[in-house]
């Protein structure tokens, strides 16, 4: 079938297909020709774009950013999330990547990282993450290429983004969690075994095993991971008579057992204390280390 370009000011045009874009969300698509475009928010968009606030966590789903934070601020030489991009195709994103199309000289290097499923099918989300290396305090204005497809379609878009980088400080150099489900240890990982946990819809899930290298670890190295997780909220580090845990200090929090992708420093704990955290947010039922 005879494929024509439709650029995202054209508004919509009706036939009998449906296709979502959004406002503003992409400079062109090309899709079959029987189809309607309608123009919605970049949350809820063909790819659907969720972006993150001022210091990199997530608002509740049901409500999402609907355009990028007025300044991202970043930490020299660690990942940062620069936005969630969900396939709400009716198909399969078999091609997704993204550019540095614009962008000033204050910072050394600027490294984008996709990191989509294995599958990109529909509902699935790749976390995309951003890397930034400084001298010291600067700003850039940035402007990234997003490129999308699959079979019968393909979308492109640009977004811009204010960000501030700046160096790490002893409160970053300690344990921690940054974007994109990253672990990042204070000292080197190597020789060391190792474990994730983490929770979707619901449910927790651990990772198989695996060998540390370097000084960072991320749920994409592991084998063994279902679907798509919610985040990670614990790294074991897998010892002969007990266990040490790292958990994500908004876990912690009262009331809060959250889960999502975000930078947090990790709080030390003995295999009795997860248990016990595990626990106060009712998951102990669903681990078989802490419900013998």
């Amino acid at each position: 079938m005879k494929r024509r370009s439709v650029l995202a000011s054209m508004g919509a045009f009706t036939a009998s297909g449906s296709l979502v874009m959004g406002s503003g969300a992409f400079t062109s698509a090309e899709v079959e020709r029987d189809v309607n475009i309608d123009v919605v928010g970049d949350p809820y968009a063909f790819l659907g774009l969720r972006y993150p606030n001022e210091d990199g966590t997530y608002p509740t789903e049901d409500e999402p950013n609907a355009t990028p934070p007025e300044t991202l601020n970043v930490t020299s030489g660690e990942e940062q999330d620069l936005f969630h991009a969900t396939n709400q195709f009716a198909g399969e994103i078999t091609g997704f990547s993204l550019s540095v199309d614009e962008r000033g000289d204050e910072f050394d290097s600027i490294e984008v990282n996709e990191k989509p499923p294995d599958e990109f099918t529909p509902g699935e989300d790749a976390f995309v993450t951003v890397e930034i290396d400084c001298n010291g305090n600067a700003t850039e204005e940035v402007v990234f290429g997003i490129e999308a497809e699959g079979e019968g379609f393909s979308v492109s878009a640009q977004r811009r983004f204010e960000i501030s980088c700046s160096l790490p400080t002893a409160a970053t150099t300690a344990p921690r969690f940054t974007g994109g489900g990253q672990f990042k240890y204070d000292e080197s990982l190597d020789g060391k075994t190792l474990r994730a946990w983490y929770r979707r819809d619901g449910t927790v899930y651990r990772t198989g095993e695996q060998s540390g290298e370097g000084e960072s670890v991320e749920l994409n190295d592991f084998d063994g991971v279902s679907g798509r997780p919610t985040g990670v909220f614990a790294i074991e580090f897998v010892e002969d008579d007990s266990s040490t845990f790292f958990i994500r200090r908004t876990f912690l929090e009262a009331d809060s057992c959250d889960v999502e992708q975000r930078t947090t420093d990790a709080v030390e704990k003995s295999q009795t204390k997860f248990c016990d955290e595990i626990a106060d947010c009712e998951l102990d039922g669903q681990i078989e280390l802490c419900s013998n």
